[in-house]
């Protein structure tokens, strides 16, 4: 008898889906254009079998088109264009599991189901090795049939918008936006960020997390070694895995209030800055953003 298999419902607002993904097997790599679910036996950095989610601005029709011509430089590429999946109904289903003008079957399969939305597309992509390819096989169905399309949030660099209220990251974090907030599209280089920003009061909030797998080598320790020796820093407290800071920038005339926390689902940091002249509105957000996150 199989063992039974234990899912974490996720939901990806910027990327524009939700999903079931077995936790216990599978490992969660978050980044800003896209979800990695990497084999727990596989290496982070070379992963074998895994599942990545993207979105694409292009029609689910020009989405097949591109992956076919990619594909077809090195496999025989067959398409479905009516596959069903149980919650986002009828997709486009591309796969490759024939070597080009060889007919033999490859060292790695690919599957890629293309999942039109009003928005553009959301691309699912299989890839497995092929002695470990039916059980595979079958644990990445039974994800893809609990997918659905949400309306993505794909707002250009300069585009912002009110936010506020209740915010859950894409590698847990919880935390809440005062009102008066709006969210900017920023990207960093590694991981996942949120940033808001009152236009009243100057007031600028980041989150940052970074999936384990990414974090680069090294990053928590030497992030707690410049805090703890930083002279701007005026106040500084730690315990395991954790540190908070708050000092001043630019020769005292901005405050930033800061905190970062190794876990196990990965490295995630606040920050917090505003003008010295408006911390009788900056102290409170700080302090009250400080007591509602959740690491």
């Amino acid at each position: 008898m199989e063992e039974p298999v234990r899912y974490e419902h996720i939901r990806n607002d910027a990327l524009g889906f939700e999903m079931d993904y077995d936790y216990e097997n599978f490992v969660r790599h978050s980044e800003q254009d896209r979800e990695v679910f990497v084999s727990c036996w596989d290496d982070a950095g070379k992963p074998e079998n895994y599942l990545e989610v993207s979105y694409s601005p292009l029609s689910a029709e020009a989405a097949a088109a591109s992956v076919i011509e990619t594909l077809s430089n090195e496999y025989e590429v067959r398409r479905d264009d009516a596959f069903p999946l149980e919650l986002a109904g009828s997709c486009i289903r591309i796969y490759a599991d024939e070597v080009k003008g060889g007919g033999y079957m490859p060292e790695y399969l690919q599957t890629l189901y293309i999942i039109p939305a009003g928005d553009g597309c959301r691309i699912a992509a299989e890839h497995m090795y092929i002695v470990a390819s039916e059980g595979f096989g079958r644990r990445f169905r039974y994800m893809m049939d609990t997918f659905s399309v949400v309306a993505a949030q794909t707002s250009g660099g300069e585009n912002q918008q009110s936010a506020s209220g209740s915010f859950t990251g894409v590698q847990g974090t919880e935390f809440v936006v005062p009102d008066g907030f709006v969210q900017l599209d920023e990207r960093p280089n590694i991981g996942y960020q949120y940033t808001f920003r009152h236009p009243d009061y100057e007031i600028r909030i980041a989150v940052n997390e970074i999936a384990p797998g990414y974090i680069p080598e090294g990053a928590y320790e030497t992030d707690y070694n410049i805090a703890s020796k930083n002279p701007d820093v005026t106040y500084f407290n730690h315990g395991e895995n954790w540190f908070i800071q708050s000092g001043y920038n630019n020769n005292g005339e901005e405050i930033f209030y800061s905190k970062e926390c190794l876990t196990d689902r990965g490295l995630k940091t606040f920050w917090i800055t505003y003008p010295t002249a408006r911390r009788e509105y900056g102290d409170p957000i700080a302090a009250e953003f400080e007591k509602n996150c959740r690491f």
